[in-house]
C-alpha cells in the first residue's frame, strides 16, 4: 500500500495516513461518474432508435465494470448487469477497450491465464483472442456474439478521451433472435457510433 502511494507514514510516530494515491483514486472515480452524467442523454437516445438496452461500462484489470443501463421497454430483455464485474475477454464492451490495449500489456493479463468458457462460443485461446481484438481495433466495435451467455448478443463502441484512449465504452445488448449480425451492423451500429462520437467530443477527443 505504501508503495503505491495509497498510505503514508509519519516518521516521528511511526503512524500511517492516507496518501495521494486514495486521491488520485477518488479523481478517478469522480471522473468516472462525469462521464456516467455526460453519457446517459445519449444512451437514452439509443435506446430510442433502436429499442434495445444500452450499457456503458469500464475496463479495470481484465474484467469489465458495468455501471449503468438504459433499458428498453420491450417485455422480452436481458438481465441487467450493472454493478457486475463480467471478463473483459468474452464481452463486447471490454473487448473494445482491450484492443487498444499493447500486446504487453495484453500479455499481462492473461498470458498463464485460463480463458474459462462460458458458452460454446467463448474465445478460450490468447493467440485467437489476440487475433479477435486486432480486428476489433481496425474497425473500431466489438461483438459478443453469445460469448458469455446463451442466447445474447451485443455490439460496442469505445467512449475516448481527448488523447483518443478509450476510458469507457456503450454497448447495445439484446436477446440473439432480436439482434441479428445484419440488424447490429446496418441498423444498430451507426446510431451507437454517433453518439459514442458526441461524448468523445465533450471529453475532447476530436477525429483525424
Amino acid at each position: 500500500m505504501a508503495s503505491r502511494g495509497y498510505i503514508e507514514q509519519n516518521l516521528n510516530t511511526e503512524n500511517y495516513r492516507l496518501g495521494i494515491g486514495i486521491f488520485n483514486l477518488g479523481q478517478k472515480f469522480v471522473n468516472k461518474l462525469g462521464i456516467l452524467k455526460l453519457s446517459r442523454p445519449f444512451m437514452e437516445k439509443i435506446v430510442s432508435e433502436v429499442n434495445e438496452s444500452v450499457y456503458i461500462g469500464i475496463l479495470r484489470e481484465g474484467n469489465v465494470i458495468y455501471l449503468d443501463i438504459a433499458e428498453t421497454l420491450l417485455p422480452v430483455r436481458v438481465v441487467s448487469r450493472v454493478g457486475k464485474d463480467v471478463p473483459a475477454y468474452c464481452t463486447a464492451i471490454g473487448k473494445v477497450q482491450l484492443a487498444y490495449s499493447s500486446e504487453e500489456e495484453i500479455n499481462k493479463i492473461y498470458m498463464g491465464a485460463r480463458l474459462k468458457r462460458y458458452t460454446d462460443y467463448t474465445i478460450t485461446s490468447l493467440p485467437v483472442l489476440k487475433k479477435d481484438l486486432k480486428k476489433v481495433a481496425v474497425d473500431n466495435y466489438a461483438y459478443d456474439d453469445e460469448e458469455f451467455e446463451n442466447r445474447v448478443r451485443c455490439i460496442a463502441v469505445p467512449i475516448k478521451d481527448y488523447l483518443g484512449v478509450p476510458v469507457a465504452a456503450l454497448s447495445v445488448t439484446g436477446p440473439a433472435c432480436r439482434m441479428t449480425k445484419e440488424r447490429m451492423e446496418k441498423e444498430i451500429l451507426p446510431v451507437a457510433k454517433k453518439y459514442a462520437r458526441e461524448i468523445s467530443k465533450r471529453l475532447g477527443f476530436q477525429e483525424p
